[in-house]
């Protein structure tokens, strides 16, 4: 099947703390770290 992303991967990364809520810096941050991951593999 095809769709709006064909060949697109699913990545799981937490983010945040134990405590409640999430932050953007943290959110922009795990997304950067996948991102940087995903060129080395």
């Amino acid at each position: 099947m095809t769709g709006a992303a064909p060949g697109a991967k699913l990545v799981s990364i937490r983010v945040r703390l134990f405590i409640a809520g999430c932050t953007a810096h943290a959110l922009i941050e795990g997304m950067t770290f996948v991102a940087k991951q995903a060129t080395l593999t």
